[in-house]
């Protein structure tokens, strides 16, 4: 009970700090797009530990529900800047898709859990790295778009047989360029589509398998 209670906190802890570590990052660089993929990365180590740390999903579902609440409750303040824009709704849709994936947990093999989440921490992070490094704007490239599909297929290793992560991973990547302010699909954030497309066609393949 006692390495548990640890475990939860040490995990905590980790993300938490990642927040916090996005902003001291803004601070020092005022560039938003390295400290928000920061977060989102150290987000994703967090999240492939849970194979590992837990034998449930209820901390890490616990502890999304938690940013969650506190991110809709400070969107329209710049509490954790480094992460999330004034007014701006991303990182309340990010965290929504975490818990709902951790949620899934019960229902599908975790390793699905986990890399349709990662598919969003890792995939899309790298996308938007690309994307600002090769054009300096937000927008859909293709060159995002390829190191997303090449981040999402490593991604999808984690799943067996490993076809059906690609597919997965797939359905991740035409969902982020589709998605979004900047997407054909305006309406429907790319931090909800990309990773719960990916669960719900994983999922089902692997259901009907």
């Amino acid at each position: 009970m006692l390495l548990e209670l640890l475990k939860a906190t040490l995990f905590s802890a980790f993300v938490v700090s990642a927040l916090f570590a996005s902003n001291l990052l803004y601070d020092k660089t005022k560039n938003f797009v390295y400290s928000r993929k920061l977060a989102h990365s150290l987000v994703g180590v967090a999240v492939l530990s849970t194979l590992w740390l837990f034998d449930s999903p209820v901390v890490p579902l616990v502890l999304s529900l938690v940013i969650l609440v506190v991110f809709i409750a400070t969107h329209t303040r710049e509490v954790f800047y480094g992460v999330a824009q004034k007014g701006r709704l991303s990182e309340v849709y990010f965290a929504a898709s975490c818990a709902v994936c951790f949620a899934a947990w019960w229902v599908v093999d975790p390793k699905i859990a986990v890399a349709s989440t990662l598919f969003l921490a890792w995939g899309d992070g790298v996308t938007g790295l690309v994307r600002w490094w090769t054009d300096k704007r937000h927008a859909k490239t293709l060159s995002g778009t390829a190191a997303n599909l090449v981040a999402c297929l490593l991604i999808a290793l984690l799943v067996t047989p490993y076809w059906v992560g690609v597919v997965g991973a797939m359905v991740a990547v035409v969902l982020e360029h589709l998605c979004g302010d900047v997407g054909r699909i305006k309406w429907l954030d790319d931090n909800l589509a990309m990773p719960l497309g990916a669960l719900v066609v994983i999922g089902g393949i692997s259901w009907v398998l």
